[in-house]
């Protein structure tokens, strides 16, 4: 391997570690109380049952109000 070749490696190692620094979370916190998660969409084998459901962190619950019948 030649120097060359090992610092291009080296330098765009260190250039990806550090533009996805930048990226933002992508997780929401479930520290939050209740709450509705516009950007979820809730599926059942393998079909939309609703989008932007209400959510209770505290008692594990997910609650569709916009369900659709099946």
């Amino acid at each position: 391997m030649s120097p060359v070749g090992f610092a291009v490696g080296v330098g765009l190692g260190l250039a990806v570690a550090w533009a996805t620094q930048a990226l933002p979370q992508v997780r929401g916190s479930f520290d939050e109380g209740d709450h509705h998660e516009m950007a979820w969409t809730v599926l059942a084998a393998g079909q939309v049952v609703c989008v932007a459901p209400f959510v209770r962190p505290s008692a594990r619950e997910i609650e569709c109000r916009s369900a659709r019948p099946s």
